[in-house]
């Protein structure tokens, strides 16, 4: 982790454009096309690129991250989350998350994917914006 720290912030947004113009030849279209966190997580080069984790805390936002790469920018949708969570609510969500026994991957990757498949829950990245980390919303929620 602490590698990603000496990476500069033009790497990063290179690394961002490559992945957004990788991701339009698989679709078809031209040029970079917007990405998400997670897709960008799972079809990064792990050695050469940080997690989002480290992107959204450098530019402090994925939305931030790939303007700064000219990268298009879409809403994506909200599943019916609220727009706004107190510190206490999102914590208690993430509590619940690593409340469950079987559950084996306590990733910020597996934390996002369970709250996009679940209707009023904060995002992965609603999170770390909030907190600044996904270890110091573990920490605050208890969970480490």
């Amino acid at each position: 982790m602490s590698r990603h720290r000496e990476i500069d912030d033009a790497h990063i947004i290179i690394g961002l454009r490559v992945k957004s113009v990788e991701r339009g030849r698989r679709t078809g279209a031209p040029g970079p096309v917007p990405i998400s966190s997670g897709w960008y997580d799972l079809h990064r080069d792990r050695n050469n690129h940080p997690p989002a984790e480290t992107v959204m805390r450098r530019f402090g936002s994925w939305s931030k991250s790939c303007a700064a790469a000219g990268i298009p920018v879409r809403d994506l949708p909200n599943a019916g989350r609220p727009q706004r969570w107190s510190d206490e609510e999102m914590l208690a969500v993430i509590a619940e998350f690593f409340g469950n026994p079987r559950r084996k991957e306590l990733s910020f990757q597996a934390y996002s994917a369970w709250a996009k498949l679940r209707k009023a829950r904060p995002s992965g990245p609603a999170v770390i914006k909030r907190f600044g980390s996904w270890n110091r919303a573990k920490e605050l929620a208890g969970a480490i």
